[in-house]
């Protein structure tokens, strides 16, 4: 069952689009085609969701077919997903690195000299003892 025709039915918005129609018809392929290509049921249905979000908003002009139109928009979810925790891993990668290439090596001391903060503090010392 699709609570989303029902509520925008209720809520007094727009008639539904062909295509939302069609999105409600094909909801449950539209899930189980999501399920195969991420493997999480969770995120199956998190996309489903965007996807009604983005057929809710959009205007889009006559679509010849709209099975496979609903079918490439969420296969195009799908890949935007991918892409988006490949950057984040790349991110996270990187700052790693640059957090490691700073710190001293296990068992290495770290830079001879005081702490930039004890630093500070003997410097206002050294200016209060002058004044």
């Amino acid at each position: 069952m699709n609570p989303e025709p029902e509520a925008a039915a209720v809520a007094g918005e727009d008639a539904p689009t062909g295509l939302e129609l069609l999105y409600s018809q094909h909801r449950a392929q539209l899930l189980r085609f999501l399920r195969a290509r991420t493997g999480d049921a969770a995120e199956s249905e998190d996309i489903v969701q965007e996807l009604w979000m983005r057929l809710r908003t959009q205007h889009v002009g006559p679509v010849a077919n709209g099975r496979a139109y609903l079918f490439q928009m969420a296969n195009n979810l799908v890949l935007d997903r991918a892409r988006e925790r490949a950057r984040r891993a790349r991110r996270e990668r990187l700052w790693t690195e640059a957090v490691q290439l700073q710190a001293p090596a296990e068992g290495e001391a770290a830079a001879p000299g005081p702490a930039p903060d004890e630093e500070l503090i003997g410097q206002e010392e050294r200016r209060q003892l002058a004044a």
